[in-house]
């Protein structure tokens, strides 16, 4: 017998052969054979995800572990002593709210900042179940891929805090039609949110039973400036409801006040889509991310994000942002997690 390859130390003679190829030729069941449908041989793939159940806890051992990672050579002597001080002045603290950790900890130098949550939170069965504390709805992957980064890079974060620092989470609507399901979703659970959309969520005239503002109403919440400009919008039929450049300012300036901004500049033709906005802001840098990572739209905004700084535009609608949500969240009601203090906090 030849060398056996792998596990298949098996070998069948010429006539064997022959009679194995006249039985499939045969294709009849038989003593020796069984015919069965295509399906028999597929199987399904069912992911069963589970709720994030994360705390926060400063361990004896967590600025070792943070000095053993490059991010931490990017660090000056003075900014990593004063990092390793305030953990050793937190040993012992555990916490399943990350807003008490934060305030416990300060502000982070930025090339770290990263990494210390990462290393601070532990997988926990008996957390609470883990929501963003606050959410930004974005139209689709583009911008889901650039936001967090260009507003990472803000003039804005630095006054104010990143987004990871100020835990939010930004999510794709997949397209102009998916913000109620989303919002929704928040709404129940009370988690703040803001949404920024692409020209067409304004139209008026062609896209009123996807209308932002309508979507908005849909998902159960209740914002009196808005619902009153749906209800003078939608009096009257179709042929009344003609889009201007005076409605688009006025949407938009509505917009702003209650949580819903753009970055395009039209609710129509070329103008009303993100990539429009980055094509402006970054030009070819598009297609120069086409080349790179592809055609996914969250990576190829990802590149250009990473590539370029913040735009102004970006800027400004990053503080827009954090104004409307600190404001939600001053009036959002609070819920007591902790066993011990009210922070959530265990420890000194």
């Amino acid at each position: 017998m030849r060398k056996s390859l792998g596990d298949k130390p098996k070998e069948i003679s010429p006539d064997q052969i022959a009679d194995i190829t006249r039985l499939y030729a045969d294709f009849a069941e038989g003593e020796k054979t069984k015919i069965l449908p295509s399906e028999s041989f597929g199987f399904q793939r069912v992911t069963v995800e589970r709720s994030l159940r994360l705390h926060w806890e400063v361990a004896a051992d967590t600025a070792e572990r943070l000095a053993s990672i490059k991010q931490w050579a990017k660090l000056s002597a003075e900014d990593q002593q004063e990092v390793a001080s305030r953990l050793a002045g937190l040993v012992g603290v555990v916490t399943t709210e990350r807003q008490a950790m934060a305030a416990k900890l300060g502000t982070l130098p930025k090339p770290i900042e990263k990494q210390v949550w990462d290393t601070l939170a532990v997988a926990d069965p008996d957390a609470p179940v883990r929501f963003s504390r606050v959410a930004v709805i974005v139209s689709g992957p583009t911008e889901q891929g650039a936001l967090p980064i260009w507003c990472a890079k803000s003039k804005a974060a630095q006054d104010l805090g990143t987004p990871s620092a100020r835990d939010i989470a930004f999510y794709s609507g997949g397209g102009d039609s998916g913000y109620r399901t989303i919002l929704s979703v928040l709404h129940e659970f009370g988690v703040p949110w803001v949404l920024v959309c692409d020209g067409k969520s304004f139209d008026i005239e062609t896209n009123w039973s996807l209308h932002v503002f309508r979507q908005i109403a849909q998902a159960g919440i209740e914002l009196p400036g808005l619902k009153g400009f749906i209800d003078r919008a939608g009096h009257g039929g179709k042929e009344q409801r003609l889009m201007t450049q005076a409605l688009w300012d006025e949407q938009v300036a509505l917009g702003v006040c209650h949580g819903v901004f753009t970055l395009t500049t039209s609710w129509t033709g070329s103008g009303e889509a993100v990539e429009s906005f980055i094509e402006g802001a970054a030009p070819g840098k598009l297609a120069e991310a086409k080349a790179e990572v592809g055609d996914s739209k969250i990576r190829k905004g990802r590149w250009v994000a990473q590539q370029t700084d913040c735009p102004s535009e970006a800027d400004d609608l990053y503080r827009q942002i954090i104004t409307v949500l600190d404001r939600r969240l001053k009036d959002a009601p609070t819920s007591a997690e902790s066993p011990s203090q009210a922070d959530g906090t265990v420890g000194p």
